[in-house]
């Protein structure tokens, strides 16, 4: 039973990690800092406070052209987009 309700609760901050993606994402916010981001999405190592969620916002953003990063290929926009 223990397990389940672990798996549970992992589940439940994943999807609140992918709500607040969508958040961002559809309201076309691009203009928010990377400091932003860190402090909307988390700033931790673990996955589910930082790595998965900042990973998956990333790769959406740098599907569309990135003022402050020209290019035309989205991997090269992602990951300038995660280094800068």
């Amino acid at each position: 039973m223990a397990d389940f309700k672990r798996v549970r609760e992992s589940k439940s901050r994943y999807c609140e990690s992918l709500k607040k993606i969508k958040d961002i994402y559809l309201l076309n916010q691009e203009d928010i800092s990377a400091e932003e981001i860190a402090e909307y999405l988390g700033n931790d190592v673990s996955a589910h406070k930082s790595v998965f969620p900042t990973a998956i916002y990333s790769f959406l953003r740098g599907m569309k052209p990135l003022s402050e990063f020209e290019n035309s290929n989205p991997f090269i926009r992602t990951f300038g987009d995660v280094t800068s």
